[in-house]
């Protein structure tokens, strides 16, 4: 993989906070020692030529590495996009997308990038992969911040409306969807995306409310 030296694409311009926008990784199941390939998506209405977002991962999920670099491959919908990865201090792994003549993005949803994770051994039970600071920019030099997501990672046996995976519905569901609404405390939720839209909202408490009723 080509080696790209940047700190950051943010500049001096201000940021333009984007709610319609979304940089995700879908949720998915898995298990101990398999391997899988995970799409980073983007769904877009605004064109964009370049972005940037530290990628969270738990410890207990390895990714794919060539030469110390973590290696993330851009889809179909590049242009002439170089990706380059860092590792931050904290952990986070910062990935940036550029091109040299602010080519534009094809298409305004599906993949835009794709990498390899092995859970190791002791992978077990639920975990989340958080999407951060995500920047993308307009060809004009435009910068947007999106709304940070959210991935979760399941065994292999759901239960639905079990947001904070201790293997039954009650209320202490409810309550941490409202922890997370109200004081952004995703500590105890591990299944929150109940309606599969990809963010937390008040409709998935109200989908947990509606299986809580039913039982």
């Amino acid at each position: 993989m080509k080696k790209i030296i940047i700190t950051s694409i943010v500049g001096v311009l201000a940021l333009i906070a984007n709610a319609n926008d979304r940089l995700y990784i879908p949720d998915f199941n898995m298990v101990a020692n398999e391997t899988k390939q995970l799409s980073i998506m983007l769904d877009n209405d605004t064109v964009y030529s370049a972005f940037q977002f530290d990628l969270y991962l738990p410890s207990e999920l390895i990714p794919e590495y060539d030469d110390g670099d973590v290696v993330i491959n851009l889809t179909s919908r590049k242009g002439d996009h170089s990706i380059s990865t860092n590792r931050l201090p904290n952990g986070a792994i910062r990935v940036f997308v550029t091109s040299m003549t602010s080519s534009t993005f094809s298409g305004n949803s599906g993949a835009i990038a794709k990498f390899n994770v092995t859970a190791n051994e002791i992978f077990k039970g639920f975990y989340l992969i958080r999407i951060k600071n995500v920047i993308c920019v307009e060809e004009d030099g435009t910068k947007h911040l999106l709304e940070n997501t959210t991935c979760a990672i399941n065994p292999d046996e759901i239960i639905q409306g079990d947001v904070n995976g201790d293997g039954n519905v009650t209320a202490a569901d409810v309550t941490a969807l409202y922890d997370v609404l109200l004081n952004n405390n995703y500590s105890n939720v591990v299944n929150g995306d109940q309606t599969g839209d990809g963010i937390i909202t008040s409709a998935d408490i109200t989908a947990v409310y509606t299986i809580l009723l039913g039982n």
